[in-house]
């Protein structure tokens, strides 16, 4: 498989669109009359369009055809999979789950869909309000069906084993301490599309942690209970306080500089 390239940027306004079908994305519109290739524009809505446009989450898709025109859906078995909260009594004690057991390919293939267990939840699908953690495992590539999650995002978190996702908006794959998250996205005939509402992943050895430890040092006047002004002022009054406090600040004096200064400070 050839390598993947990612469009990076969280939250950007990104586009893309087949090789295959140059000129396929509209330039200057949304929804034109007639798009190129005689595609169908539609736009997929992360947020209420009220929203301020800073706040606006939406992507633009080009599809072959249209999201409805597809099979009616059929009902399948729901296996370990729940939405009713009231079948455990709450329990106030300490509870951990065991490991499930993945079974051998060879003995019974199991999909990431045959192998969702929900361990808990909180709200009402019917109102769309709530949320539900669910343990997955897989021994086999999905085959001819897709998975739908017409709940809201979903956020996927491997353990063991990767990941090749396909999506609308392309393909990613997702391994161990990364995470990923997916739109309610619906069938697979997008040409082009552009927005800021797409599928995205994260690898976690980027994230840093809040600690001196790490690759970089956090900035820990914004942490700390002293509610000190990040300023000249503050900076002298932190060496007042504690050497190794003010020790912890110095390698920020190379990348970030106090721009203010305390209001009793004299000119």
């Amino acid at each position: 498989m050839a390598e993947l390239k990612y469009i990076s940027g969280f939250g950007n306004e990104c586009s893309s669109e087949d090789p295959r079908c140059p000129g396929s994305l509209p330039e200057g519109q949304n929804n034109p009359q007639v798009c190129p290739y005689n595609l169908y524009a539609e736009q997929l809505s992360g947020s209420a369009f009220t929203c301020p446009r800073s706040t606006n989450k939406r992507s633009w898709l080009y599809r072959i055809l249209p999201s409805v025109s597809h099979k009616p859906f059929e009902s399948i078995d729901e296996g370990q999979v729940t939405h009713n909260w009231d079948e455990v009594d709450p329990d106030p004690n300490q509870l951990r789950w065991k490991p499930f057991e993945i079974p051998k390919a060879s003995q019974k293939k199991v999909d990431f869909v045959s192998g969702l267990h929900t361990l808990c939840g909180a709200g009402d699908i019917k109102s769309n309000n709530g949320l539900a953690i669910h343990i997955f495992l897989c021994n086999t590539s999905m085959e001819n069906r897709c998975f739908y999650n017409s709940d809201g995002d979903f956020l996927i978190v491997p353990q063991k084993g990767n990941l090749l996702i396909y999506t609308e908006f392309g393909k990613m794959l997702v391994q161990p301490n990364e995470i990923c998250v997916i739109q309610d996205v619906s069938p697979f005939n997008v040409v082009a599309w552009h927005g800021n509402y797409t599928p995205y992943k994260y690898n976690l050895k980027n994230f840093m942690v809040i600690n001196s430890v790490a690759f970089d040092h956090a900035a820990f006047m914004f942490e700390s209970s002293l509610s000190l002004a990040v300023t000249k002022w503050g900076l002298k009054a932190s060496r007042c306080l504690d050497e190794n406090y003010h020790k912890c600040w110095e390698p920020l004096k190379s990348h970030f500089t106090p721009n203010s200064r305390n209001p009793a400070e004299p000119n």
